[in-house]
Parts: C-alpha cells; structure tokens; sequence
C-alpha cells in the first residue's frame, strides 16, 4: 500500500516472502525516499521490478542532486576544464 503502485500482487508478495529479514529491513529504509524522488507514480519502477533488480541498493537521484551536477558541470564551463 505504501509503494501506491499495485501491479503484480501475487508475485510481489512471493517476492516479498522469500526476502531475508536485512533486505526487508533495508527496503523499509530506502523505499520513503525513493517514493519522495519519485512523486508522479507513473515513473516508479513496477513493484516487482523493484524487489527483482534489488532497487533498495541503487543510488538515489532526486531534483537536488540534479542541480548540484549542473552547477559543477557550469563551474567546470566557466573555468576552461574538460
């Protein structure tokens, strides 16, 4: 309910089931922000994709890191580095 994207129920929960305690617990950290990086729904990974590719061990990107990687790259501009 909290991923707010239902697809897939009965595999996800199969998925769900066989996680170890760690994984699970690491899913419950990881999974409120990468839903705040991820508002519009439509662009989170289906809930099985999620549990399949281990998505709680990806990096997050959300807008500010976005930003901060156009103000270095637009220092490294201004400076003459390539």
């Amino acid at each position: 309910n909290y991923y707010d994207k239902k697809t897939n129920k009965k595999k996800c929960q199969a998925k769900w089931m066989h996680l170890s305690k760690a994984d699970k617990n690491l899913i419950r950290e990881h999974l409120p922000k990468y839903i705040k990086a991820t508002p519009d729904k439509q662009f989170r990974k289906d809930p099985l994709t999620y549990l399949n590719n281990e998505s709680w061990n990806d990096e997050i990107i959300s807008f500010a890191n976005a930003e901060d990687i156009q103000s270095k790259q637009s220092l490294v501009n201004k400076i003459g580095v390539q």
